[in-house]
């Protein structure tokens, strides 16, 4: 069964006796948060109808997919910000538990955003807001010639 890493896209023939690297991986830059950026890489295996989990990376601990449909489901364990754990069925896609999926994703897209607020430093929120001064200068300076614009035709071609 060949198995390709979600995150570092290492490729590896998996046999029942042995794991054969094909490519060794390390191609992208992981996410900041390992919880988060598996549970992405579970939910888009899971939307793709021909990719299944099968286990954790050895480099990056993220999932790793296959194309092969008799490929066993895993669970996979997310620990959350609090020091809670969830565990995830990844196929079909569902959570032990009393919590739903829905309160999980959603959860998971607020401690995102909250990682991302935490993340930006005051010099880059400065530049951001520069940048946005400097974008609205021409627009002041083109609403600003279409109103002397409009105020000439106003003098000069009125019908009296």
């Amino acid at each position: 069964m060949r198995v390709t890493c979600t995150c570092c896209h290492r490729v590896e023939i998996w046999r029942p006796s042995q794991r054969e690297v094909v490519t060794e991986g390390g191609l992208r830059v992981p996410h900041p948060n390992a919880t988060i950026a598996a549970y992405n890489a579970i939910k888009e295996a899971q939307a793709s109808a021909n990719q299944r989990v099968v286990g954790p990376c050895p480099l990056c601990e993220q999932p790793m997919v296959t194309d092969d449909p008799s490929a066993p489901a895993i669970v996979w364990p997310l620990t959350m910000h609090d020091g809670s754990q969830h565990h995830l069925q990844t196929a079909p896609l569902a959570i032990e538990g009393d919590t739903s999926l829905q309160q999980l994703d959603e959860q998971i897209n607020a401690w995102e955003k909250a990682l991302h607020r935490s993340q930006t430093s005051v010099a880059s929120r400065i530049f951001e807001g520069s940048l946005l001064g400097v974008m609205m200068f021409p627009v002041l300076c083109w609403l600003f010639a279409v109103g002397m614009v409009i105020l000439y035709l106003n003098h000069f071609f009125t019908l009296d």
